[in-house]
């Protein structure tokens, strides 16, 4: 698991999404509303080779303590069955 801060602020970020990005895998990013967060991460996610709408879970986590994200988070990998 990685953990990158603000990526959306930051250039790298999508940058390093892009260069750690593989198939077959799936991405749970939390962070701001999952439309935007879609809007951030597809190119980086389509020079990668991925299909956004089929390798990433967008979780909203804004105000949320960092108990409730992390559950928010397990949920979604459990739905997804990655847990």
């Amino acid at each position: 698991m990685r953990s990158y801060t603000q990526c959306c602020v930051m250039k790298m970020g999508n940058d390093s999404l892009q260069t750690f990005c593989v198939k077959d895998r799936l991405y749970v990013i939390g962070g701001c509303a999952p439309v935007m967060q879609k809007k951030l991460f597809r190119d980086a996610f389509a020079k990668a080779g991925l299909d956004i709408s089929k390798d990433l879970v967008s979780l909203d986590v804004r105000n949320m303590t960092t108990e409730k994200a992390l559950e928010t988070v397990k949920k979604a990998l459990e739905t997804a069955g990655q847990a």
